[in-house]
């Protein structure tokens, strides 16, 4: 069956808007997501063969966009509907409100993310998230700096690289370029999803003797209104600090090497709290006891490290965070539950 007699001209005689020589991107990217990269890619290239021997007219032009089609497609990847749909939104509002804040372009990427459903893409296409971030907020960024990005995407594509890898990466970017405002405020966010617009955060550029992944730094307020701030400590000192604040709660624990930490800074930079877990299986988390300085107890300094520490571990994958049944009332604030097959509480994330 001759495609282009059976399918285009048929269509191009009913819409004749169409005809436009840009419009060859979408029957190719149409024919990609209706068959499949490697089905679709077969029949775009069984439509070219058909040109070759047909009188078509311009069918050198439609051959070079094929070509180019293909070729993109090759280099970067195949940009799927949701995803190209999700660019082209971002650019149309971006040309119409060319000084919005940063706040206001991280709740558009935000809004168009829950839009389009690209968190549930990133299962089928794990690049999404990077591409989205490289078509857009990154679009006019040094060319140097968006081919790391587009290497990144790449191994992302091939599932190449883990997202523990991917974290590393993009934290060298932070340090590794000369970011200009816009840049390090993105890239903090491209590998941080949990992060709200209105979140002030930044990555913590020391080198940690303990910390194996990047430290992101998030600052919060207490309820007086004092600024506090939330990272993972940076050198056994500080988790030294933060076990003595357990002993002084009369609180009895045992740091393992298995163990992960959080730590709330206060504004003099004083450790007043923290939290400590492990992951205890694929989609679990155990959460051991959390401490807060009695000094700046009932002040919200609880509440936001068990915010951030959820906000963490969601953004990694993991759907349940258990902990033993000590003071349960305060896990069922957070909603902690009793269920048979656990030995104490369990939150659904």
């Amino acid at each position: 069956m001759n495609f282009y007699e059976s399918f285009v001209k048929q269509t191009e005689e009913k819409y004749p808007q169409i005809k436009k020589a840009s419009v060859w991107n979408a029957i190719f990217s149409g024919i990609i997501e209706a068959e499949g990269i490697e089905n679709g890619i077969s029949l775009i290239n069984k439509f070219r063969r058909e040109l070759g021997i047909s009188d078509v007219d311009k069918k050198e032009d439609i051959s070079t966009r094929i070509d180019s089609f293909i070729r993109n497609v090759k280099n970067h990847g195949y940009l799927p509907q949701q995803l190209y749909f999700a660019v082209k939104r971002f650019h149309r509002w971006y040309s119409l409100n060319r000084s919005a804040s940063l706040s206001a372009q991280a709740e558009m990427i935000y809004e168009l993310y829950e839009t389009y459903r690209l968190f549930d893409l990133e299962e089928q296409y794990p690049a999404a998230r990077t591409r989205f971030f490289l078509e857009t907020v990154f679009y006019n960024s040094t060319q140097r700096f968006k081919d790391v990005l587009r290497e990144l995407v790449r191994k992302q594509r091939h599932r190449k690289i883990s997202k523990d890898e991917s974290l590393k990466l993009i934290n060298a970017l932070h340090f590794e370029f000369e970011l200009d405002e816009k840049e390090t405020y993105f890239i903090t966010r491209l590998g941080y999803p949990h992060l709200k617009p209105s979140d002030t955060a930044a990555l913590l550029s020391i080198k940690s003797e303990i910390a194996v992944q990047p430290n992101l730094v998030v600052q919060l307020q207490d309820d007086d209104g004092n600024i506090f701030t939330i990272r993972n400590p940076i050198n056994p000192k500080e988790i030294s600090k933060l076990h003595q604040l357990y002993l002084e709660a009369n609180l009895n624990v045992n740091f393992r090497p298995e163990h992960h930490f959080l730590v709330a800074i206060s504004d003099r930079g004083f450790i007043i709290g923290g939290a400590f877990y492990y992951r205890s299986d694929e989609d679990t988390v155990h959460m051991e006891k959390i401490v807060v300085s009695n000094r700046y107890r009932r002040k919200g300094i609880s509440e936001g490290l068990m915010n951030e520490l959820f906000s963490r571990i969601k953004s990694e994958n993991i759907k349940f965070v258990t902990t033993g049944f000590f003071r349960p009332e305060y896990f069922y604030r957070f909603g902690f539950k009793i269920e048979r097959k656990y030995s104490g509480l369990v939150k659904e994330l």
